[in-house]
Formats: C-alpha cells, structure tokens, sequence
C-alpha cells in the first residue's frame, strides 16, 4: 500500500467539519432548555417567549442535523454556526411579527408581551366638518346640521386610523360592516350614534379575521348609543396618549349599550368605561380574552346582560363607583368570576352564577375565587 493510499485512507475516517454530531447537539439543546427554563422561573420570562425561542432552537438544530457540510469559506464551526441561525431565526420570526401585525396580537402570541403600537394623531382632533370629510369621504355632511357626520350603509374597509374631530357627531347607519386593517382604530372625539337594527346590526370586525383591528373609543365627546351592535376580533390601542383598554372604550363618555354583541376580543377588555355615566343592557359578552367589562370609576346601571367564558372576569368595578348590577348572567369554568371593590355579597345575591361547558380543572381555584 503506497503512503498515498493510506494517507487517503486516513483523511477518509476524520469526521467532517461542518457536521453537527448528535452529541453535541443532544448537550446544546439541554442547556439551551436549562437557560430557559431558568430564565422563566428565576426571572418571570413570559411562556410564550420561553416556548417561541426555544421552537426556533429545535427547527435550527434540526436543520444543522441533516446537514451534512457547508461550502467552502461558510461558517464551519458547528455551534457557531448553529448559533448564528438561531439568533437569526428568532430575530426574523419576532422582528416579522412586530413590523407586520400593528395590533400587537401576533407579537402577543409569541412573546406573551401584551403591547401594541402608539399612535400621534392629534393634529386632527380639531379638523372641521368640511376638512374631515375632505380626507375621508366615506363619511357624507347632514345637509340638514353641518355638524353632523353620517356613515351611510355599506361595507367599509379602513386601512388606517380614523379620528373624528371634536365639536362635531356622527351617526352610523344600520346594516353597515366596518372592517379595520391590523390595528386600526376608529377615535371619536365628538358622539358616536351606532343605532342598527335586530335585522340589520352594525358590524366592527378585522379587515382579516387572524389579524386583529384595534377599537372604537370615544373621548369626551358627549352622550353615545349603540345598539344592535357587533363587535369581534378587536384589541386595545394607545393613540394621542390615551389607553384605549376595551375594544370599546369610552373615556369620559356616558353610553347606552343594548342589545349588542362582544364576541372573541382579544384586548385587555371586550367593553372599557372610565369615569363616565353607562347603561349596559340586553347584551351578551362571549368568548372574550380579557375581561368583559370594565369600570374604572363612574356610574350607572349593568342589567339582563349574559357573560359567558370571559377569561380575566366578567366584570371588574374599580375606583369610584356607583353602579347598579342586576338580574345579569355569569357562566364560566369557575362558576363565574366578578372583581369588585364592594357591595359583592349584594352583587351575587341580585345575579345569577353558574358553570359554563369549560370548567376548571382545579376545583380549588373556583373555591378561593367564589368566596
């Protein structure tokens, strides 16, 4: 045998330099999950993020498995290069999620960071009637009141922000369906009149069902009434430097609110009143992410309304209230779940409580929640 051949031979059983045996990788994913699971228990790393980092960890460590070699001049440490793709991977994945979807939800989703994007829009909050509707012609002017906005039924799609100035109101009309692109928002500034009817409910609902709008709030802006109404796939918002908690929020605002619908929202509350004056009535709150209604101080009246598998509560009074609960229905996992800062015994004593289909699976969670 020539030197040539053996030393052939030889080269032949080294292992290749761009290979990742299962050794070390079976010894970087342990303490890639050792990390995280530190990280979640010793500093409250939310889960989603915990479980987004460490899928992308897996996708490229089973990516480095079944490749064989990197071309000449690559990166041919193995964990190194392993490294790179992951910091890549992950970076893209969140980077996407944040730039794309301005609800906040995909981002939510995967980081369990519950933020969306802010808004500066008060350069028209003091629009005239003519200039407002100059820039968004869907609205039309009363010809009998120049103050007053009118949405005439259709099926409307908004790819951005609306805010209606003050002074003003705006009417929308019954049958009409607004679609909002990702984390777009309808503000008010002026009263809002959303009237629709049993046959002809007014619809707010996202532009595409899994990707989410952000809400309609009204600002000081005077008595508002919605009725017949449906709202679904909404978030929260932060725009001119007010938190806009509920898909529907009214700050500093009185509202009527019969007969309407708040179905899968996904913000931090389905309907949010602060210091303002609300009948609630005839409505039911379903399948919400948060809670379904919330008060931060205010009055008024919570009546012959159903609260069915709200995730966070059905109701949460808070601050300075005045506000009377009756003949309502809580149905949830956990026998129905209120948050009030007094009056609860009077509250559940003039309410029905009950289970939905969902029920907890820890029976001692429902007792420390319902004494």
């Amino acid at each position: 045998m020539d030197s040539a051949t053996g030393h052939g031979r030889v080269l032949g059983t080294l292992p290749s330099a761009g290979r990742l045996s299962w050794k070390t990788l079976a010894a970087a994913t342990f303490l890639v999950g050792l990390g995280l699971g530190l990280a979640q228990v010793l500093h409250g790393a939310p889960r989603p993020l915990v479980v987004t980092i460490g899928t992308c960890f897996l996708a490229c460590a089973a990516i480095g498995w079944v490749w064989t070699g990197v071309k000449k001049g690559g990166v041919r440490n193995p964990l190194l290069r392993l490294a790179l793709a992951w910091i890549g991977s992950t970076a893209l994945l969140l980077g996407f999620a944040y730039g794309v979807d301005r609800s906040g939800w995909v981002w939510f989703r995967l980081t369990g960071y519950n933020i969306v994007a802010a808004e500066q829009l008060l350069d028209q909050t003091n629009l005239s009637a003519e200039s407002f509707v100059s820039q968004n012609p869907v609205f039309t002017i009363d010809p009998k009141n120049p103050q007053h906005l009118i949405l005439k039924k259709s099926v409307y799609e908004f790819p951005r922000t609306i805010v209606i100035p003050a002074g003003l109101s705006v009417t929308i009309e019954p049958g009409t369906v607004l679609r909002f692109h990702p984390g777009r928002s309808l503000i008010s500034y002026s009263a809002v009149i959303a009237r629709g009817t049993e046959r002809e409910p007014i619809l707010f609902t996202a532009h595409r069902p899994w990707l989410k709008w952000g809400v309609v709030g009204v600002v000081r802006g005077g008595r508002s009434e919605f009725e017949h109404v449906r709202f679904e796939a909404g978030r929260h918002a932060f725009v001119n430097d007010i938190e806009f908690r509920g898909t529907l929020s009214l700050v500093e605002t009185d509202v009527r609110i019969a007969q309407s619908q708040f179905e899968q929202t996904h913000g931090k509350d389905a309907v949010y009143i602060r210091e303002a004056h609300a009948d609630i009535s005839e409505s039911v709150f379903r399948r919400l992410r948060g809670d379904g209604l919330d008060f931060d101080g205010g009055s008024g009246t919570i009546t012959q309304n159903e609260f069915i598998d709200c995730s966070d509560g059905a109701i949460d009074l808070s601050g300075d209230y005045n506000i009377q609960v009756t003949a309502n229905r809580f149905f949830d996992g956990d026998g129905g779940r209120i948050a009030v800062d007094k009056d609860l015994e009077e509250i559940r004593a003039l309410n029905t409580f009950g289970y939905s289909r969902k029920k907890s699976v820890f029976p001692f969670v429902r007792a420390a929640i319902l004494e």
